[in-house]
């Protein structure tokens, strides 16, 4: 199916552990849509997720410490590039800046 070893020995490895016997375009077709779903997933369930921290983060219920927060913060970063800000640490890189309050 493909000249790519990579993607040759990553189908190969799925057969091997599924023991599926599915043509290889039709594998890497399956592959490919239910990755895309498993992706967009992830994507909503990070979104609700920081909603809720963000909900949580504006209750008068949550006593967090912002100058324990600033001080993680301060450490060195691991190269990401995701911004920073002092109610989360990190940025949600799928929510817009904006939406943090």
């Amino acid at each position: 199916m493909t000249a790519d070893p990579e993607l040759g020995e990553a189908l190969a490895r799925v057969r091997a552990a599924t023991g599926t016997r599915e043509p290889d375009a039709t594998l890497l077709r399956r592959l490919a849509v239910e990755g895309a779903e498993a992706e967009l997933e992830a994507g909503r369930n990070r979104r609700v997720a920081a909603e809720a921290l963000f909900e949580a983060m504006d209750s008068a219920e949550l006593d967090l410490d912002l100058d324990a927060v600033d001080r993680l913060n301060a450490l060195p970063a691991s190269g990401s590039g995701i911004p920073r800000d002092r109610r989360m640490g990190l940025i949600c890189p799928v929510m817009p800046y904006s939406r943090v309050r």
